[in-house]
């Protein structure tokens, strides 16, 4: 059905009026982009049973068909560009062909959203021929002809252009998508200091929304509009030009209020000496603080050189953590997939985001649909998020890490005037973490090394190799050490409750694990210390202890670090000085395979390991970080998995672990509800007084019966 849409103030045109009448459509009148009034024929009044004429009931409908579209691997992700261009300096007409060959490149690549820079149809730097009707004539047509190109083209994209409107230049950003501009944002805040001099050609545009006049159609004109993507429909674009986002209320922080998810930036920025790191500060802030994908382009070098250099600085940031960024100065076409449920997800998980009804914003919706073989993933992404972090792979700082695990422990210490300290050394990974934090933390408060007190507790699984790693660290360290074989203490009580001591089962395996517990306990009574657990983030979220045995301490120093990162932690401190004594140590410790040593030992080697059963850590902590950081679905979890580890597990292996995954996790949550006190420091935490609260007895079927479908 065409829409024909007049402004209020055209209802004195009275012939038009009743030619639009009588085309059997009808009229939508609109003040400030909301709906007033709707004007019709009779004939079109008795068809109203054939079709609803209210906006909203439209947009109703779009989203029902919306939801018999087939699910994507891309849920939420789109592709966007920000280019600069080589362009001449008022030559519209080389611009615009400059503009289109970027448009058909960056549909070759898939792109879906394009920003250009600003004022890029004629330069920046026109100077007075702003001024010049001329010139003014040339952007016009340059405009419909890209109007007319970008027909049949599944492609939003944004270019600069100087428009005047109601006897009055602005400084403007047009969108233009399938043969249709969707709408015009007016600069807000024009620079007039030191290098700029926009307010002798341009005003700032502060009224509330209007209508352009273009080429037959009534375009939305001002700073509250919002584009939605009616297949798409989290897909919210809104747009901002230079100076806007320097301003202490930018449009974007309006329109990300307003629900935008996507924001632009079109820019013609010059650079000087350091202006690219503010640049980039500015850009990160705007996308952490908006909660959103924030795409900057900025003019290129062939700019006028007269007096300012341009930087061609491009750059695009996702809810503060860059995606990517363009070298300075030469023109080039940056090009990162965003992640609209990642946006999303986090504006509803912080309630001190801030989402408002979209008053005062003209809504434009525009379709374009992506096929799924048109799609692909431009994102950096991790095998190891807790490790290198995603996007930019930056590595996790492990000796902040140490020091926030000493420093909790130090203020626990010190809190409860306590100078004793309790540990059961295994020689595994996790232990000997939890001693090297221990000892950090007694640095801190000048306590004496010798309160540390370090018990081994061999059993029926404990191996040579442990065992022995295990002596070294004790007696390199300096604290107090002391082995205690639980073996016949174990037999003693399995006797006592009849249980077979060669029977291997669940009871055999947490007979001793709550031994351990149980003398650690003790001891620590004894001396008048506090047990410090060991289990790490990993084992809690995959419930891999024994309930009431090394699930229970005094304090968990482990609690947010997974094995990934603790594997990490041990090639770093391997490097430094400070651990040379017992480099040698940490290095087999590394090697030594993962396992709870609760099985006997084959030739006092080690049998049973840990990956064999929970799954491979890499995989379990890739799923948590994505599953409880980003919130992002289990669909979305398994198919990022298969893009990250495609050459290293198969489609059936990644299902296969991420059922297992998911089965533990929420069966596990008894273990987690009293689980010890122990500090943040990763992203994430599982205590139920942090970041997680979930019932006991959540029924799961359902959910692993959703992987199982999964391809």
């Amino acid at each position: 059905m065409k829409k024909n849409f007049i402004p209020i103030t055209d209802l004195r045109k009275t012939n038009e009026l009743l030619e639009l009448i009588h085309s059997d459509e009808p009229v939508f009148v609109t003040k400030n982009g909301y709906l007033e009034a709707v004007i019709m024929s009779g004939e079109c009044y008795d068809d109203l049973n054939d079709f609803s004429i209210t906006p909203d009931k439209e947009k109703e409908n779009i989203h029902i068909n919306k939801k018999n579209l087939p699910y994507q691997i891309h849920d939420g992700l789109l592709n966007v560009a920000a280019c600069s261009l080589s362009l001449k300096i008022g030559d519209v007409d080389y611009n615009v062909q400059e503009i289109e060959k970027k448009i058909l490149e960056a549909q070759e690549k898939h792109v879906q959203i394009i920003a250009f820079p600003e004022l890029c149809l004629c330069g920046y730097t026109c100077g007075d021929l702003f001024n010049q009707a001329s010139l003014l004539q040339k952007v016009t047509e340059g405009l419909k002809q890209l109007k007319d190109f970008s027909k049949d083209k599944d492609i939003l994209f944004f270019v600069g252009a100087p428009l005047s409107f109601e006897d009055s230049l602005y400084n403007c950003a047009v969108a233009i998508s399938n043969g249709l501009i969707l709408a015009i944002y007016p600069k807000r805040y024009i620079p007039n200091y030191k290098e700029f001099y926009e307010g002798r050609y341009f005003i700032p545009y502060t009224d509330e929304n209007s209508f352009f006049s273009f080429d037959g159609q009534e375009i939305p004109f001002g700073n509250k509009i919002l584009l939605i993507n009616d297949d798409y429909e989290q897909e919210i674009v809104s747009c901002e030009i230079c100076e806007d986002a320097w301003a202490s209320h930018s449009p974007s922080l309006d329109a990300a209020n307003a629900g935008a998810t996507i924001l632009l930036n079109l820019s013609s920025s010059n650079e000087t000496i350091n202006k690219d790191k503010v640049r980039r500060g500015l850009v990160k802030e705007a996308s952490r603080k908006l909660c959103g994908a924030y795409i900057y382009v900025s003019a290129s070098f062939e700019e006028s050189t007269t007096d300012l250099l341009f930087s061609g600085h491009n750059l695009i940031y996702e809810c503060g953590d860059k995606l990517g960024e363009s070298p300075l100065f030469y023109p080039s076409m940056l090009i990162q997939t965003v992640d609209i449920e990642r946006i999303v997800n986090k504006r509803r998980s912080q309630n001190t985001f801030l989402s408002e009804k979209k008053n005062g914003f003209a809504i434009v919706h525009y379709q374009s649909y992506r096929a799924e073989n048109n799609q692909y993933i431009n994102r950096n992404l991790s095998r190891f998020p807790f490790v290198y972090h995603d996007f930019d792979f930056e590595e996790t700082d492990y000796d902040k890490v140490l020091q926030m695990q000493a420093l909790s422990l130090a203020k626990r210490l010190k809190s409860i005037n306590c100078h004793v300290t309790v540990l059961g050394l295994s020689g595994g990974l996790d232990s000997t973490l939890a001693l090297l934090a221990i000892h950090k933390a007694y640095d801190i408060l000048n306590y004496d090394h010798k309160d540390i007190h370090v018990l081994t507790l061999p059993c029926f699984g404990t191996s040579e190799r442990t065992h022995a790693n295990a002596v070294k660290l004790a007696k390199a360290m300096g604290n107090s050490f002391k082995e205690i074989n639980i073996s016949d203490s174990v037999r003693l009580h399995l006797n006592d409750i009849d249980h077979d001591d060669h029977h291997f089962d669940v009871t055999y395996e947490n007979a001793q694990a709550r031994m351990r517990t149980m003398i650690l306990m003790d001891y620590a009574n004894k001396e008048n210390g506090i047990v410090i657990g060991t289990g790490d983030l990993s084992e809690i979220a995959l419930g891999w202890s024994t309930y009431n045995g090394d699930h229970m301490s005094m304090y968990a120093i482990n609690a947010s670090i997974p094995k990934t990162l603790i594997r990490a932690m041990f090639a770093h401190f391997s490097t430094l000085k400070e651990y040379e004594n017992i480099k040698d140590v940490l290095l087999d410790v590394l090697d030594t395979p993962i396992s709870p040593e609760l099985l006997p030992t084959l030739d006092g080697q080690i049998d049973q390991k840990t990956e064999e059963i929970v799954g491979p850590y890499q995989l379990n902590d890739f799923f948590l970080y994505h599953y409880m950081n980003e919130f992002y679905s289990l669909r979305k979890v398994f198919d990022l998995a298969k893009y990250v580890y495609k050459d290293i597990y198969s489609v059936e292996e990644i299902k296969k672990w991420l059922k297992n995954f998911v089965k533990r996790f929420l069966s596990s949550q008894f273990k987690r509800s009293c689980m010890p006190d122990g500090a943040k420091i990763t992203a994430i935490s599982l205590s139920p007084r942090g970041d997680l609260r979930l019932p006991s007895d959540l029924n799961y079927k359902f959910i692993l019966e959703e992987i199982d479908n999964f391809k």
